[in-house]
């Protein structure tokens, strides 16, 4: 009798096959909630990283400033018809104050040519010499958000000197935070929508320093860098720095990195504001898919909008449902605008 008893204890202890799938079920349902959860967490840990990686470049930029009074020179070789001279990027120049000294003493800012021995239109920064520096992927510079590879593929070459004959494939490291250029359309005149927005065209043959238009002027410009008395509409109401991703073809395709987005180059470095935050480049094309970024606007892999570096070293995430008006007030240092709640 009493190991009968026993044995019904026993019985009695054990899972039916239908408990057992409840228990797996209400598992899963745990597990579905708290995946998004645990996703948030990770974004959020992920859009904290990128805003702490603009402030480090606000206070190297400010360093720079401390020490040359001046901003990170900013000097695109390839707007000086007839001028020999080599291309430096603003980030290039902030290398030693951004913890990149080697880097920036292993840069060759002297050689002029490429492979071919003929001057190239972006002399120095595709030259040999420059290989190693060009490849080399700098953290801070990259948002953790950002899924496209380090460096461009294989399949998107660098082409530095335009389309001649004395070009280059190249790879090179990305950037996903470029200055301000300002608002204006920078020569560039085969976007769907030129000139809608009101913004002027500079071209090549203009003098293109950063006093050039100073209107619509950013903190960066082809051939020079702003100071800080030149920021009239005051630090606090002034973008310095901001994300862009650098989508090519589509935002559809994140893994492909637009060839402009190297940061030794003074043309991957800045950008213009002529549409939306987040806009898809394939859209701003008319639909036609076309390999062009340089009508875009701010970019990020973050939902809802993009981080932002004022130029008094604070930094914002700002909505992709941004006015144009206020973006343009924000991007231009002495537009004389009033900027609006953003």
């Amino acid at each position: 009798m009493k190991n009968l008893s026993m044995k019904l204890r026993m019985r009695s202890r054990a899972f039916t096959l239908i408990e057992l799938l409840v228990v797996i079920a209400i598992i899963a349902i745990l597990i579905a909630l708290l995946l998004p959860a645990v996703q948030q967490a990770r974004e959020a840990a992920r859009r904290s990283t990128c805003k702490n990686s603009l402030k480090q470049l606000g206070v190297a930029i400010h360093n720079y400033h401390d020490t040359h009074g001046i901003f990170p020179h900013n000097y695109d070789a390839s707007r000086s018809p007839g001028q020999v001279g080599c291309s430096v990027s603003w980030i290039s120049m902030t290398l030693p104050f951004m913890d990149q000294a080697p880097l920036y003493n292993k840069m060759n800012f002297d050689d002029i040519t490429n492979t071919s021995g003929s001057t190239s239109s972006f002399p120095g920064m595709d030259s040999v010499s420059n290989d190693s520096a060009r490849t080399t992927t700098i953290p801070i510079l990259l948002c953790p958000s950002n899924p496209q590879p380090k460096l461009t593929s294989s399949a998107m070459h660098y082409d530095f000197s335009g389309s001649g004959g004395n070009s280059r494939a190249l790879q090179a490291a990305r950037t996903d935070y470029v200055g301000s250029m300002g608002y204006i359309w920078t020569g560039w005149k085969d976007c769907s929508d030129t000139g809608s927005n009101g913004a002027p065209w500079v071209d090549a043959g203009r003098d293109i320093t950063h006093n050039d238009l100073s209107r619509v002027g950013g903190i960066f410009w082809y051939r020079g860098s702003a100071r800080i008395r030149d920021i009239v509409d005051g630090a606090s109401n002034t973008i310095a720095i901001y994300e862009n991703h650098h989508w090519n073809f589509s935002k559809k395709f994140p893994s492909e990195v637009n060839k402009c987005a190297a940061w030794i180059s003074p043309l991957g470095a800045i950008d213009t504001h002529t549409s939306s935050i987040n806009a898809d480049p394939e859209e701003i094309a008319g639909g036609n898919g076309a390999d062009d970024t340089r009508c875009t606007n701010w970019s990020s892999s973050h939902v809802g909008g993009a981080h932002g570096l004022l130029t008094d070293g604070s930094v914002r995430f700002v909505s992709e449902n941004l006015d144009l008006g206020i973006n343009k007030a924000l991007v231009t240092k002495a537009g004389g605008e009033t900027l609006g709640e953003f």
